[in-house]
């Protein structure tokens, strides 16, 4: 570690082995996988609180939606990275902190929705 690509090779060796095991299964092993395994295949077993051919259960969550592929054949959504709510952040200790706000409407930051924004800051705010 005398050079300064020994130094760059030791700290990403590091930073690989702090973030193999960070929840995103970006390997594919989790749950005990070791044959055929799928890079961030979602190992939660997650299922929507919303059925998607049924009236909404929580208005808050997300519903699946079902589409046509082909005259006749039809295929639900699935969520992408559901384990993306067990994953370790990488630059903030946690996305629920209160530290950390939406910044104001204005240039740098065009919310086409900047009145529903408004309307609905305070209440969410509330519950962080």
């Amino acid at each position: 570690m005398e050079t300064p690509a020994g130094i760059a090779n030791h700290v990403s060796r590091k930073v690989v082995e702090k973030f193999r095991r960070d929840g995103i299964n970006s390997l594919g092993d989790y749950g005990g996988v070791k044959y055929n395994m799928k890079p961030y295949f979602d190992y939660t077993g997650y299922k929507p609180i919303n059925d998607p051919n049924k009236d909404l259960v929580d208005p808050g969550r997300w519903q699946p939606l079902v589409y046509q592929i082909y005259d006749g054949i039809y295929r639900e959504q699935t969520c992408l990275v559901p384990q993306m709510a067990n994953m370790t952040p990488i630059s903030i200790d946690s996305v629920y902190s209160s530290d950390y706000e939406v910044p104001p409407h204005g240039r740098l930051n065009p919310h086409l929705n900047h009145d529903k924004y408004d309307t609905y800051k305070e209440p969410m705010s509330a519950l962080i």
